[in-house]
């Protein structure tokens, strides 16, 4: 009987992680869950960010009607104890500065306790539409009446960053279309 070696012992290891890593990454590319891993090294920019603006609100039910209804007009943000009690919704508003269409993931960067990942639709570039694009996530009852000691009316401080970005140029992207 032949002995087996720890050369390839450790040879058969790296093949199967190999393999392994294949697998994830076909699975996850078939179901959606992420793009394949040469698409995602293509169009990866997270330094593009800086071209991003970003907004975050929390507002009741009445102010997301409003905000969609008259989308020009100043959000005025409520405090907790205006906010007690009431149906809440998180709502980030996006402009594109720069010059290609984005999209991307958010998370929460400080708590990840309400925002998890949430990923963006495409926010075309400032030449195609210079408006706010708004994005509403329902929060619930109970998150704003958290965190306590810092205030009876202040609201947490809602930071959020790109766990991934993607770019296009414009010109490209109206191509494939």
């Amino acid at each position: 009987m032949k002995k087996i070696t720890k050369e390839k012992k450790y040879i058969f290891l790296i093949f199967l992680l190999i393999g392994l890593f294949i697998f994830l990454e076909i699975k996850n590319t078939v179901t959606g869950e992420k793009m394949n891993i040469l698409s995602r090294i293509y169009f990866s920019d997270r330094g593009y960010a800086k071209n991003i603006e970003i907004k975050t609100y929390i507002l009741t039910e009445e102010q997301v009607v409003n905000l969609f209804a008259h989308p020009s007009d100043e959000i005025h943000q409520l405090t907790r104890g205006e906010l007690y009690k009431k149906e809440r919704y998180m709502v980030f508003r996006f402009k594109n500065h720069g010059e290609k269409k984005a999209w991307g993931t958010l998370y929460d960067g400080d708590h990840d306790e309400f925002l998890g990942s949430t990923d963006i639709v495409t926010l075309p570039p400032a030449s195609q539409d210079s408006s706010y694009f708004d994005y509403v996530l329902p929060m619930g009852l109970d998150y704003c009446m958290r965190n306590a000691d810092e205030g009876k009316d202040k609201l947490p401080e809602i930071v959020v960053k790109w766990k991934s970005l993607f770019t296009k140029r414009y010109r490209e992207a109206e191509e494939k279309l």
